[in-house]
């Protein structure tokens, strides 16, 4: 068993088997194994200590979302825009002006891009966007990665390059530039 699987066995061990403990002690077992890292811990004490995993609640559905999908990976031809993947799994349409953010562009298809989940992630948190002529730009938040192999095998070795373009609804422009002010400011 590796190092990391230890680990989390242990993590998990120490979590199911001492409930009560966590429910009284203010250190995280997670803070005790990842000391380094800034956690957002977000827990209600007795929620954990009925070991409660599920609840039930109402959601706002996005109506025409299948649509909008369909075309923007249509006009993509079912392929990752960055990585030329193709396998539908994995492949979003990503609003380049968030759903939430932007109604009237909603459902219009230059809003769109055909990216694999990784990216997908990316773009919508900003850490990726693109210039004028569809090249990918890293944020300056990803600077500290840098040193990662992962990193450089998913981001840097794109960066700089321009997208597989769509046959159809070019990404706008004055959308991607709205998107790429926001990157660069993270």
């Amino acid at each position: 068993m590796s190092n990391f699987a230890k680990m989390m066995t242990e993590i998990w061990n120490e979590y199911y088997n001492n409930l009560e403990k966590l429910a009284t002690d203010s250190t995280s077992i997670l803070e005790k194994y990842l000391p380094n890292k800034k956690l957002k811990i977000d827990y209600n004490i007795e929620t954990i200590y009925s070991k409660e995993t599920e609840r039930k609640y109402m959601i706002k559905q996005r109506l025409l979302q299948s649509y909008f999908r369909g075309i923007v990976l249509s006009s993509y031809n079912n392929t990752c825009c960055i990585t030329g993947i193709n396998i539908p799994e994995v492949l979003r349409a990503s609003h380049i002006t968030a759903w939430s953010d932007d109604k009237t562009n909603r459902m219009n298809p230059t809003n769109g891009l055909c990216l694999s989940a990784t990216y997908d992630a990316a773009f919508d948190r900003h850490l990726i966007s693109f210039d004028e002529d569809y090249r990918m730009l890293l944020s300056p938040k990803l600077n500290e990665y840098t040193t990662n192999k992962a990193f450089n095998e998913y981001f840097i070795k794109f960066e700089g390059k321009q997208i597989t373009l769509p046959k159809l609804f070019l990404p706008n422009q004055t959308l991607l530039e709205k998107h790429r002010k926001r990157a660069s400011a993270q």
